[in-house]
């Protein structure tokens, strides 16, 4: 394997963990830290800690940002 990227699509990206997903899926959709925060309700910091792994997510806090980054 060339990356830890090439190896981790071998497995799939469910195998990432949620916090980077989150981040992925923002990135995929060209969305800064501060829009996504504004859209979900969530102060920036707390994203960029979430995204960071530093701070565990609610349900209820995921729910609002899988909304938010599918306009739900």
């Amino acid at each position: 394997m060339n990356s830890v990227l090439e190896s981790k699509k071998m497995v799939g990206v469910s195998s990432f963990p949620v916090y980077y997903r989150i981040r992925l899926m923002r990135l995929i959709s060209a969305i800064s830290q501060r829009d996504l925060a504004l859209r979900s309700g969530i102060r920036f910091e707390t994203l960029a800690r979430y995204e960071a792994g530093k701070q565990t997510l609610s349900k209820k806090t995921l729910d609002h940002l899988i909304a938010a980054l599918f306009d739900e």
